[in-house]
């Protein structure tokens, strides 16, 4: 276990980092949490006292190792910066100033290739690899790609925005955007995230819009942005696998003697943890039943969605949120469900399908969509569904069918003892990310 010091020692050793940035143990890495998912899964959360790079490690038995390198970003326009840096960060770094690099190093250390996404609130870069010895390879690398990226205009020009000799606007994110834009999904889910979170980062499309793509992003504001989020104070290595974290450390050594060095050159400004503001309150005065027209092959239907907010942070309490999820399921899901009857199963519908979902984000919501309603009977599906709610409640709890509760709840206990110990990768990141994001507590991690 690596040794923990004191804040004295640690303050008195960055100050000789300072004038000689060399790291000469492992001792300055502190054990935030640790527990075990199961009896054959511990995780441990480490957070270096020098840079503020975090690392959850998993020591998965399994000959993969997946690395999930998560920041949380923020933006605050829709000039597409989160996701403009994402395709940006893979054309090369201060020490490996080339293209696809990381993909030809990835082939070399057995990895199938790198990848990444951009969400509303994070951007996650991963990696995954047969065998510790290859990840190790490629982790500093990557990490040179994230925390030090070249960010040329050139690059900008090709990859993001620019006019091609046809006088046609081009660019691999400008053309992915012309997908997204103007579907119908897209459009419903930004309409209604200004109504429950206004004035916020969640109601931004972080991809950008085309517009704002053409007109008003730039190589400028890109690197800003990522002088901004882009640093280890803000960033989470979650890595599942046959890993020692002694050997891991050694490894990140370098990585971190680089951060330092670029401090004591250029002091950074204070790092703000994104998230933290306040979220505005929903305007209740206002009309909350509102339409918007989108572009469709089809004009005689169009889709309904009811939305919740629920009134508490979701580090609050996690146990009320999977109970509401529950909820959800046992009210749309299957063909006996309460909501597919009323709706769907009958000799008079009012949709083809009923579904539900969940925001997970700081104040969570929940929705209730219902899809291809007849335009001529689209202002009978709010009335309805409050009735038939209203029903559910005073009929009590006796009327419900505890079974099918019983079956869900069953099922998602077998589905995360399952994803624990044959997908521990794909069932630990979620965790991560929600709590690089919203934990305010050690034990956030765990529950």
């Amino acid at each position: 276990e690596p040794k923990v010091q004191t804040e004295e020692a640690v303050v008195k050793k960055t100050e000789q980092l300072v004038n000689n940035p060399v790291i000469l143990d492992t001792s300055h890495w502190k054990i935030l949490s640790s527990f075990n998912l199961s009896s054959s899964l511990p995780v441990v959360k480490y957070q270096s006292a020098l840079t503020g790079l975090t690392i959850v490690l998993a020591r998965a038995e399994s000959p993969i190792v997946n690395g999930y390198f998560c920041l949380a970003t923020e933006a605050m326009n829709n000039d597409g910066l989160p996701h403009t840096l994402e395709h940006l960060i893979f054309l090369g770094s201060e020490d490996y100033p080339y293209k696809e690099v990381l993909d030809l190093l990835a082939n070399r250390c057995l990895a199938d290739r790198t990848n990444a996404w951009t969400d509303t609130d994070h951007t996650c870069y991963t990696v995954y690899t047969a065998g510790p010895s290859g990840f190790m390879q490629i982790l500093p690398v990557y990490l040179d790609h994230i925390l030090y990226p070249t960010l040329r205009e050139e690059d900008y020009l090709t990859e993001v925005h620019h006019v091609n000799g046809e006088g046609q606007d081009a660019g691999v994110v400008y053309s992915e955007m012309q997908g997204v834009e103007h579907s119908s999904a897209n459009i419903l889910y930004f309409e209604l995230a200004k109504k429950l979170y206004p004035n916020s980062g969640y109601n931004v499309e972080t991809g950008g819009y085309l517009q704002n793509l053409r007109n008003s992003t730039s190589i400028a504001k890109v690197r800003d942005y990522h002088k901004k989020y882009y640093r280890p104070e803000n960033l989470v290595l979650t890595i599942t696998g046959r890993i020692d974290e002694q050997e891991l450390f050694e490894t990140l050594r370098k990585t971190e003697e680089k951060v330092l060095r670029k401090r004591a050159a250029q002091p950074a400004e204070s790092f703000q943890r994104p998230w933290q503001t306040p979220l505005a309150k929903i305007n209740l005065t206002e009309d909350l039943i509102f339409e918007i027209e989108y572009p469709s092959d089809d004009e005689t239907t169009g889709s309904v969605v009811a939305a919740w907010r629920l009134p508490e942070y979701i580090s609050e309490n996690i146990e009320m949120l999977e109970a509401y999820k529950l909820i959800m399921k046992y009210l749309t899901t299957t063909q006996v469900s309460p909501f597919e009857v009323a709706f769907v199963e009958n000799r008079d519908p009012l949709a083809t399908s009923v579904s539900s979902d969940t925001l997970e984000i700081k104040e969570p919501a929940l929705l209730i969509q219902f899809e291809n309603v007849p335009i001529d009977r689209i202002d009978e599906v709010i009335p309805k569904m409050e009735k038939l709610l209203r029903r559910i409640v005073n009929d009590g709890p006796e009327k419900f069918d505890l079974e099918r509760i019983s079956n869900f709840i069953d099922r998602v206990v077998i589905n995360n003892l399952k994803e624990m110990e044959n997908s521990p990768h794909l069932f630990l990141p979620d965790a991560s990310v929600l709590d690089m994001l919203y934990g305010e507590k050690p034990e956030h991690l765990k529950t």
